[in-house]
């Protein structure tokens, strides 16, 4: 939040594997105070302060995650009504999930906490991924 506080907004973000992960936990957050809450808290112990205004803004107009893997426990836990099946992000976002990828199950997960979402699925894991989006212009046109 500090850097979407200092040098945002942002259009969009990419998150590849853990930062797909810390992607979904701050757009999460702009919607759920309890997250919000350990997020500062979290923020807070690596020595960064975060300034809760009266409403947290929707910090992206669209995410691009890429092999999300596990969220935290603690993430997990944080979010409002007992966990994140009552959560729904209302960011547009596109998931790309290597067919291969050990994540996948986890990048599934994921892609079902967001309202408006497409997934996509890659042939290769995620040390062939570039090559698969660079090679699909489909994929490409609609990122």
């Amino acid at each position: 939040w500090k850097v979407i506080e200092t040098e945002g907004p942002f259009d969009s973000v990419y998150g590849f594997s853990q930062g797909a992960s810390v992607a979904t936990i701050v757009a999460g957050s702009s919607n759920d105070d309890v997250l919000w809450k350990a997020l500062v808290e979290e923020s807070s112990k690596a020595g960064i302060v975060l300034k809760k205004e009266s409403t947290i803004p929707v910090p992206f107009k669209y995410m691009v995650l890429v092999n999300a893997c596990d969220l935290p426990a603690s993430a997990r836990v944080n979010f409002s009504g007992g966990g994140l099946d009552n959560l729904s992000i209302c960011i547009p976002s596109l998931h790309l999930i290597g067919i291969d990828d050990f994540c996948r199950p986890i990048s599934e997960d994921i892609s079902r906490l967001f309202s408006d979402t497409q997934v996509k699925y890659i042939d290769s894991g995620p040390d062939h991924l570039n090559k698969s989006i660079i090679g699909d212009s489909i994929l490409l046109h609609s990122i």
